[in-house]
């Protein structure tokens, strides 16, 4: 594939990309469908199925939707169905030591749910792995890195409990410290709306009791 300005190059293969993210499956959507067209190892039904898919990912970036727009929502997965078992049939889902024997992947099962959540909601609900992926990075591979790599999972947790327990201490100070710089009187200014002639009472009873204690 020849460089151009806007589309991102992958000159050593995608097979051997060590970490693929959100961007790099923009990036080939753009143009895999036209990469593979007419190519004589490219099997008919192996485009109809990433056709298929593509059609149903573009689709569910409409601004708007109509009747129309979700019949063709649906009839894209639908297609993408019948044709998946070609990646079986071509040994596609085949890797080093086993192969996958279905496709229960979660987000392919979350299809499913996009054209119900339009219907009811009038929008696309927030699908994006984008958030999960962050937390997974603070909750998990951080804490990992502070282990011993033996028996990880349980110092994970010990980990994540005393950050919670710091959290919620540094906002008990915090909600402290607001309490008082916010104050726009002393704790004891109570004390000066006490009246004088109450103040001369106490002090009154105060000397009374003071010189009937016995010695």
């Amino acid at each position: 594939m020849p460089r151009m300005v806007g589309l991102r190059a992958y000159p050593s293969g995608l097979s051997k990309v060590k970490q693929w993210t959100g961007r790099d499956a923009r990036e080939v959507q753009r143009y895999i469908l036209g990469l593979i067209q007419g190519a004589p190892k490219i099997k008919p039904k192996v485009i109809k199925a990433i056709h298929a898919l593509l059609d149903f990912i573009y689709i569910t970036q409409y601004h708007s939707h109509s009747n129309d727009t979700l019949k063709y929502l649906k009839t894209a997965l639908q297609d993408f169905h019948k044709n998946k078992h070609i990646f079986w049939d071509l040994g596609a889902r085949t890797g080093k030591q086993s192969g996958l024997e279905n496709f229960n992947i979660p987000k392919l099962c979350g299809f499913h749910d996009y054209e119900p959540s339009i219907r009811q909601f009038g929008t696309i609900m927030q699908f994006s792995t984008d958030i999960t992926e962050f937390f997974h990075k603070q909750s998990t591979k951080e804490p990992y890195h502070s282990t011993n790599k033996r028996d990880f999972m349980a110092q994970i947790c010990i980990i994540l409990d005393c950050h919670e327990k710091w959290a919620q201490f540094h906002q008990y100070l915090a909600w402290v410290q607001n309490r008082f710089t916010n104050r726009e009187t002393s704790p004891w200014s109570d004390m000066d709306s006490v009246d004088e002639s109450d103040t001369n009472i106490y002090n009154s009873k105060n000397n009374a009791n003071q010189y009937s204690v016995p010695y």
